[in-house]
């Protein structure tokens, strides 16, 4: 039997913690999938590794991408209040990206006015536990650190 690993580093500079530590239960809850959220310091978040887009969300501040090695996916989304005009959506589905492409560019000042903190949640939706995936937290550099490895 063959395993396949997925590592993905941070799309987007800043504190990566643990999901169950944002505010938005949609993330946090788990129900999801398992992963990391970010904090970020800096307004690019770029494909953390060679991918696919599969989809966008009709709000179009998520995207799900497809490692291209391992077929697993991962979700990536700007979390921050609806109604900021302070997102840019830089990829459609279907598109092929490399490791470091820019997925979305967001205004994190403008988006914090009132809203308190801008998260940057990515959430491995094929894993519904924490089993076979190794999370690292604290400081995270957009490309370099990797912040997550899962192993099926």
């Amino acid at each position: 039997m063959m395993h396949s690993t997925t590592i993905m580093t941070a799309p987007v500079s800043g504190k990566c913690v643990p999901l169950h530590a944002i505010y938005n239960s949609d993330y946090s809850s788990g129900n999801m999938g398992q992963g990391v959220a970010i904090v970020p310091t800096e307004d690019t978040v770029a494909a953390p590794f060679d991918c696919v887009v599969t989809r966008v969300s009709e709000s179009r501040r998520c995207v799900v991408l497809s490692d291209k090695a391992t077929n697993y996916e991962v979700l990536i989304a700007a979390d921050f209040a609806a109604d900021v005009d302070a997102f840019h959506l830089a990829v459609a589905p279907g598109q092929e990206l490399s490791k470091g492409d820019i997925l979305f560019t967001m205004d994190i000042d403008k988006a914090n006015i009132g809203v308190g903190s801008v998260t940057v949640p990515c959430v491995f939706s094929a894993f519904t536990s924490t089993e076979g995936m190794n999370m690292t937290y604290g400081d995270a550099v957009r490309g370099e650190t990797t912040v997550l490895t899962c192993a099926g």
